[in-house]
């Protein structure tokens, strides 16, 4: 019955040692994990947040050309209907 018990106390021994023994390993590896995740995340902001910026440029861009091009316009009109 000694036995039995000292045998019962070593395999909790055991279990505690092989579990603090892992723990780091598992942190290390639940850290990456963690780290995987929040950057996967933070990436997809970033690349919201530049499509966005885009289509933005592009409307910005798209009034730019047809102001540049009315003003052009007007002024060929200006100097083709000048008397000289």
């Amino acid at each position: 019955m000694a036995d039995l018990l000292k045998f019962k106390q070593r395999v909790e021994e055991l279990k505690s040692e092989y579990y603090n023994k892992n723990r780091f390993v598992n942190r290390k590896e639940e850290t990456q994990a963690a780290i995987r995740i929040q950057s996967w995340f933070r990436a997809c902001r970033v690349r919201t947040c530049i499509r966005y910026l885009n289509k933005k440029a592009i409307i910005i861009q798209k009034a730019w050309r047809g102001f540049a091009a009315r003003a052009r316009v007007r002024q060929m009109v200006k100097v083709s209907w000048s008397p000289e």
